[in-house]
C-alpha cells in the first residue's frame, strides 16, 4: 500500500507547481502579499489553496459577528481551471457553516462573476499613498 503524503507535503507541493499561476495575481493585485506569505498562510492554515490541473485559487474564511464569509483571495491560471475551482468552492463552504462568498478582482473578473449568478455590491477602490 501506498503511504499518503501529509497535508504539509501535498501544499509544498502543490505551492510549488502553482506558484507561477499565484505570483501572476499577486503581480496584477494590490501588494498586500507576496509569494512567500501565502504559502506561510497556506501551510498554516490560516488560507486554503483550490488546485486544478491548469489553474488554481486561494481563499481565506473569515468570521464576523453575524456572518462567516469565504473570501477567494486570489486565481489564476486558465479561465476554465478557475471556473471549476469556484464550483467546487461553492459546493464546499456550506459544509463549514460559510453563508457567503466574497472575491475582490479586477474589472474584467466582474463578467466571470455574473456568468456563474454572483452579483456586485460593493464597489473596492484604492489610492496609493507611497510613490
Amino acid at each position: 500500500m501506498t503511504e499518503q503524503p501529509s497535508y504539509s507535503q501535498w501544499a509544498i507541493a502543490e505551492l510549488k507547481r502553482c506558484e507561477p499561476w499565484i505570483r501572476a495575481a499577486i503581480d496584477r493585485g494590490t501588494a498586500t502579499h507576496g509569494f512567500e506569505d501565502i504559502a506561510k498562510a497556506v501551510l498554516a492554515c490560516d488560507m486554503q489553496l483550490w488546485a486544478d490541473d491548469t489553474g488554481c485559487a486561494v481563499t481565506e474564511v473569515m468570521v464576523y459577528p453575524k456572518r462567516k464569509v469565504m473570501n477567494i483571495f486570489l486565481a489564476g491560471g486558465e479561465l476554465e481551471a478557475v471556473g471549476r475551482i469556484v464550483e467546487r468552492i461553492e459546493r464546499f463552504a456550506p459544509h463549514i457553516g460559510v453563508q457567503s462568498l466574497t472575491y475582490i478582482g479586477r474589472p474584467g473578473w466582474a463578467k466571470f462573476g455574473d456568468e456563474r449568478g454572483w452579483a456586485g455590491k460593493l464597489v473596492f477602490m484604492e489610492k496609493d499613498l507611497v510613490t
